[in-house]
């Protein structure tokens, strides 16, 4: 069962808008802000830019542009964070600042410098990085060392937000839905998430299990219709177990839980590793 830590099933929940609103007013709830978010659109593994092919394509996780045209980009580590995802995590941010400035005729521009939007750059990792990620949420922006104001008018935010310290913290009545958020993300099981999905008698959140369980179901019907149509085209008995293997092998390239391809394919677990 691919929960929501797997990178594929967290783009599928995450997309839908209503989830990713769920979610961020939590977030804002528990930094405090009084901000609501309101979705122009969201977006998963698309162009920021989609109609000017001079820019770059960015791709990341989720990128949501609200009403007030400010960005917001949510991303998901699955291990331990490393320099290099703060480095891509700061690149992505970077980027999307950037794109903002869209050079058409003349060379005029659609947005002008002074009005480019925030963007807010939300990682979901895993770890303690660098040793000063304490707390469950990190911010991140450009500060002046010495008195420590911000230069940069708050245009650029990073959060890091420790998802390794979920079952561990107290937390208020008023941070209670992000932290069971963070906990749904972080769940090992499906029973696990329906749990934390009925305390907070959230239909978004219950809504959220039911569509890893879609993710899932999905995946494994594309993975039983290739097996019987390999079934069908070999009658023999070697024929059979060898197109298992086939497809046990074509399901590993895809990074698929090894737990998955042996239900699906009926071959033991040792089997399935064996074709590495």
């Amino acid at each position: 069962m691919k929960l929501l830590t797997n990178d594929e099933t967290f783009k599928y929940v995450f997309s839908y808008e209503y989830v990713l609103k769920d979610f961020f007013d939590s977030f804002l709830k528990y930094i405090k802000s009084k901000k609501k978010v309101e979705f122009n659109s969201v977006m998963t593994q698309s162009y920021i830019i989609p109609h000017n092919k001079n820019i770059k394509g960015y791709y990341g996780d989720i990128v949501g542009i609200l009403n007030s045209k400010d960005i917001i980009s949510l991303e998901l580590y699955s291990t331990p964070f490393t320099k290099k995802d703060y480095n891509k995590s700061y690149a992505y941010k970077c980027r999307l600042y950037a794109n903002q400035i869209m050079r058409i005729k003349n060379n005029e521009s659609i947005i002008k410098y002074e009005d480019m939007k925030k963007v807010i750059s939300v990682n979901l990792i895993y770890g303690n990085f660098r040793g000063i990620n304490n707390n469950i949420v990190n911010l991140y922006s450009f500060r002046n060392k010495v008195n420590n104001r911000s230069i940069d008018e708050g245009n650029t935010f990073m959060y890091l937000v420790r998802l390794d310290l979920v079952n561990k913290i107290r937390y208020t009545k008023g941070e209670a839905k992000f932290i069971t958020y963070l906990r749904l993300i972080n769940a090992k099981t499906i029973k696990e998430m329906e749990k934390y999905a009925k305390e907070r008698r959230s239909r978004t959140m219950i809504d959220v299990v039911e569509y890893v369980r879609e993710w899932n179901r999905e995946s494994n019907i594309e993975g039983m219709k290739r097996f019987r149509n390999n079934l069908t085209e070999n009658g023999k008995v070697n024929g059979i177990k060898e197109s298992k293997k086939e497809i046990a092998q074509n399901m590993l390239k895809r990074n698929m839980e090894i737990d998955d391809i042996s239900d699906i394919t009926g071959l033991t677990k040792k089997e399935v590793l064996s074709l590495r």
